[in-house]
């Protein structure tokens, strides 16, 4: 051992010393002796040639280099002790109840299929699943898991992007047929429009960005929804055009049931989250789930498509109303 070597207890000691200021009391917390305290202290003293506590018969009390050794040792220790349980954790089998909060469309389509191999991986884990477009105060409504089309803006939690929430102009092939097909912004104002209301009662305003050029329509709505997957309905009946996520509209433009339009105009481009509480020692549970959801939806291709892969479902320009 090299002369400058200090073990584990001998900072454990200096660390409950200065955290209690009493050598007696660092003994009981340690289930040591007083003396023995004593002696490590003395000894990490010996080793550093720097007094790390002045004493009394009445009390101990840290010198200012001894408050500051104390304090780095204690991270260095939490650090240790974290990288333990860290081995430990991993050893354990994975059980107890998960709380999640999901959208209702997300959590139907893609969340719900990821469960059956959830489930086979951690039998031992229960999942509670709450489909609510609102948004929610995980903390305060106890969830460990939330996934919301934005970042929460809170330190406290770690927020992993599962995908970039596209939105796209789709209708029926038949109304595009009897309508004819928008070829710019402009044109929006000679069609029926869905129109989709958010829970705080405000309407969605269809933005369009083509280079330098900007274009804002409202909507001229005959059907107004606060669903996206009502408007997405609406529109394979072919009562309008709607604007939707791609995630909504992604399996009827497969199916043929919808097709799309204006796919040279951006629209604004939100990302969707997956939020946990920022632990230090995530509960495996938590941990588990957090992962599986994370490979499963990041790897599905349903959610990584973009305005070249769409152009198979493009609708014909040729269509027009007879």
């Amino acid at each position: 051992m090299k002369d400058t070597d200090i073990s584990l207890a001998a900072l454990q000691a200096v660390v409950e010393v200065a955290r209690h200021g009493s050598f007696a009391r660092a003994a009981e917390t340690l289930g040591v002796s007083a003396p023995a305290i004593s002696k490590q202290v003395s000894l990490v003293e010996a080793r550093t040639g720097v007094r790390l506590f002045n004493r009394t018969t009445r009390r101990v009390r840290a010198t200012e280099e001894g408050a500051s050794y104390a304090a780095q040792a204690a991270e260095a220790l939490a650090l240790l002790h974290g990288g333990l349980e860290r081995l430990t954790a991993r050893r354990r089998e994975p059980e107890g109840l998960v709380r999640l909060s999901t959208g209702a469309a997300v959590g139907r389509r893609y969340v719900l299929p990821l469960l059956k191999e959830l489930h086979l991986r951690y039998p031992k884990v229960s999942l509670e699943i709450n489909f609510d477009d609102r948004m929610v105060d995980l903390v305060s409504e106890g969830y460990d898991i939330g996934i919301r089309g934005s970042e929460l803006g809170d330190g406290h939690f770690v927020a992993r992007k599962l995908f970039d929430l596209v939105t796209v102009i789709a209708a029926a092939p038949d109304y595009f047929m009897r309508h004819g097909v928008p070829v710019t912004p402009t044109d929006l104002t000679q069609h029926e429009c869905i129109g989709l209301r958010f829970l705080n009662g405000k309407t969605l305003l269809w933005q369009f960005k083509r280079g330098r050029e900007q274009y804002l329509h409202t909507p001229r709505s005959r059907f107004t929804v606060s669903d996206p997957e009502a408007a997405c309905e609406l529109a394979m009946q072919g009562l309008g055009l709607a604007l939707v996520g791609l995630h909504h509209a992604w399996p009827h433009l497969r199916s043929g049931r919808l097709q799309c339009a204006l796919l040279g105009w951006q629209q604004p481009i939100r990302t969707l989250y997956l939020h946990y509480p920022h632990r230090q020692h995530l509960p495996p549970r938590v941990r588990v789930v957090v992962e599986h959801l994370l490979q499963g939806m990041t790897q599905n291709p349903d959610l990584i498509q973009n305005n070249k892969s769409l152009n198979t479902y493009l609708a014909p320009f040729s269509a027009r109303a007879g």
